[in-house]
């Protein structure tokens, strides 16, 4: 590989590679607009094991069963005691990616008052991963507060 014939950022990223500041054969390099972003397979990996929000709650909301767009946005903000509002347009996105990944599946359509209603439901394979998920946050959650338990434990010892 040339590097003198990259771009700048190729090129710094070359560099990074050589000294090993950057792991990983598969490293994608993604514009957005004035911003670059470097990704590494364990990057890519890593992210894929952390359930972001939406995608928490658009599988929670469905383990009640099959439920069209409006009621998962409901259903939601009602599960999170109104911590969490999804938004149609993210809405949208976690469907669509959650069906490609075979997490969510449709699950019919009906017209009401003139309207398309499109139902979606829970897949088993979603539902492992939602497990998971659960599994990581109470791990998460028990040493946190294990951590906290141990602090009040010694703060008295400390402002004596």
């Amino acid at each position: 590989m040339h590097h003198e014939h990259l771009c700048p950022v190729e090129s710094c990223l070359f560099a990074w590679y050589r000294r090993g500041s950057v792991r990983g054969t598969d490293i994608r390099i993604v514009y957005v607009g004035f911003v670059v972003i470097l990704q590494t397979e364990d990057y890519v990996e890593r992210m894929a094991s952390e359930m972001r929000e939406p995608t928490f709650w658009v599988l929670t909301a469905l383990t009640g069963g099959r439920r069209h767009g409006y009621a998962l946005m409901e259903e939601a903000r009602e599960l999170s005691a109104g911590r969490f509002n999804l938004k149609v347009a993210t809405l949208y996105a976690a469907l669509e990616r959650l069906g490609q990944q075979g997490w969510v599946a449709l699950d019919g359509d009906e017209v009401v008052d003139g309207r398309l209603r499109r139902y979606f439901r829970l897949t088993d394979t979603g539902a492992a991963e939602l497990e998971a998920e659960v599994a990581r946050l109470e791990a998460n959650a028990r040493q946190a507060r294990s951590g906290l338990q141990a602090r009040r434990a010694l703060r008295p010892l400390a402002a004596s």
